[in-house]
């Protein structure tokens, strides 16, 4: 029996750089020099090699600074103003939701049955909740919106094969609400899941369609994958860690 696994979020720290590909980023394109590479490794993903580059924050540092101020922040959206020149509130509530979701479906002829187990971690405290949902069909949704609030989704939702012991049955569970199965959620995150919750029961239809027509074009791109193979070309990623004291140190040192 496969249980759920542990899904973790990854969020790139500020001093992660990605490949540099000038065509594609809206930042101008930082030189490397053969003597700002500390160290450099290739490994082989099965399909390509990836070379990782470590280079000289303080080099690296030196150029971002130099870089036009608006080369370095996205112009924010501009804030909606009243005739007072005030601000416009809002006029709903906008909720934050973090989580991992395992859909369990004993039945395949009826995935409208299925059961989600939701995790959510934050600040050190673990929740764990059984919804009577398939929150499959909720994928890619990264914001949620009712007639009263608007919830902020970043989630992690796999099915998963088997369960642990207790799964409960959808008839089981509340229509339309969950059940608490450890920890204890914050006001903020029972007003974001039941947002999200009153979400799906209002677009069940819709989500579904949406969830299936997906899984047809995923599996035709796949065979089109397989019969046409990609190029796989080389990637070269580079990165370096913005540590003042260490540029401080390699600037006195006169390594640049």
């Amino acid at each position: 029996m496969k249980t759920l696994p542990l899904l973790f979020l990854f969020l790139a720290p500020p001093w992660f750089a990605h490949a540099q590909e000038a065509s594609q980023s809206e930042l101008p394109a930082l030189e490397v020099l053969p003597q700002d590479i500390l160290s450099a490794r290739t490994v082989h993903d099965g399909l390509r090699d990836v070379t990782l580059q470590k280079l000289d924050p303080a080099a690296m540092e030196d150029q971002r600074l130099a870089l036009p101020p608006a080369a370095l922040s996205r112009s924010a959206p501009p804030v909606a103003e009243t005739e007072g020149g005030e601000e416009t509130p809002y006029p709903r509530p906008v909720h934050t939701l973090v989580l991992g979701a395992g859909v369990y479906i004993p039945d395949k002829a009826h995935p409208d049955q299925a059961v989600t187990h939701l995790q959510i971690q934050n600040h050190g405290r673990s929740v764990s909740l059984w919804v009577p949902a398939n929150f499959l069909w909720l994928s890619g949704h990264g914001e949620i919106a009712t007639e009263t609030a608007r919830c902020s989704l970043l989630m992690m939702v796999s099915e998963s094969i088997g369960g642990p012991d207790g799964v409960p049955s959808f008839f089981s569970l509340p229509p339309g609400g969950f059940v608490v199965a450890a920890g204890e959620p914050t006001a903020e995150e029972t007003a974001a899941l039941q947002v999200l919750l009153d979400f799906y029961h209002r677009e069940t239809p819709l989500l579904r369609a949406r969830y299936e027509a997906h899984l047809v074009l995923a599996a035709a791109a796949a065979a089109e994958r397989a019969t046409n193979p990609p190029e796989r070309k080389p990637v070269v990623m580079r990165y370096w860690r913005a540590d003042e004291a260490a540029i401080r140190a390699a600037r006195e040192g006169g390594a640049r």
